[in-house]
């Protein structure tokens, strides 16, 4: 099931940039909550098993593990590291697309925040990259992506998220660098420097 609901999850982030599929978008949107509410069901029948065994006490708050309320967020990290990592010509430059909006967000009259200012909001509370992503239910791929614009607005410096060290490196890797695919320094550089540090860098010489 594990195996499943991985691959159903990169099918949607591969559908939802394709034009006129909407109606199989949102049959794979169907599954995918089946399949990730069938997953938790199940750890949580393994935690009740558990908690019999153990002869504890049943509770809601010993019902629910950190895995579970995870659960969604860690597979579309991974999700969207296999799609950056496999479509890197897609995704070098934008943020996560989409040409479907998910129906079950209703829309309000009230005035709100733009997502930008609400990642802003929470990173001076203090809170870091994943935790933001976490509490947003947003990746965090996503979330670098807000830092990125953010930078190129200079609301945010590119030192506040990277150390100098890093900063540094990427510098000299960009030293040549004429704007062309981020995918060529990716290649060249490897894992010295994730998508995420590179586009950070290039957004900070917009």
């Amino acid at each position: 099931l594990d195996t499943v609901a991985e691959e159903l999850l990169l099918k949607i982030e591969e559908v939802k940039r394709i034009k006129k599929v909407k109606a199989f978008y949102d049959e794979l949107l169907v599954l995918e909550e089946l399949q990730i509410k069938a997953i938790l069901q199940l750890k949580k029948a393994k935690l009740l098993t558990n908690i019999i065994v153990e002869g504890k006490e049943i509770s809601k708050q010993n019902l629910i593990s950190e895995d579970m309320s995870t659960y969604k967020i860690n597979k579309l990290v991974v999700v969207a590291e296999r799609f950056r990592t496999s479509h890197a010509a897609l995704v070098e430059d934008d943020e996560d697309v989409s040409y479907y909006t998910d129906s079950k967000k209703k829309k309000t009259k009230e005035p709100k925040k733009s997502t930008y200012e609400d990642t802003l909001e929470l990173w001076k509370q203090n809170l870091s990259i994943y935790e933001i992503a976490k509490h947003r239910k947003l990746t965090p791929q996503t979330i670098y992506n807000h830092f990125a614009k953010l930078i190129q607005m200079e609301i945010v410096q590119l030192s506040d998220i990277l150390p100098e060290d890093k900063i540094s490196d990427l510098r000299a890797a960009f030293k040549d660098f004429k704007g062309e695919s981020l995918g060529e320094l990716k290649e060249i550089h490897g894992d010295n420097f994730t998508w995420d540090e590179l586009r950070l860098y290039k957004a900070s010489l917009s």
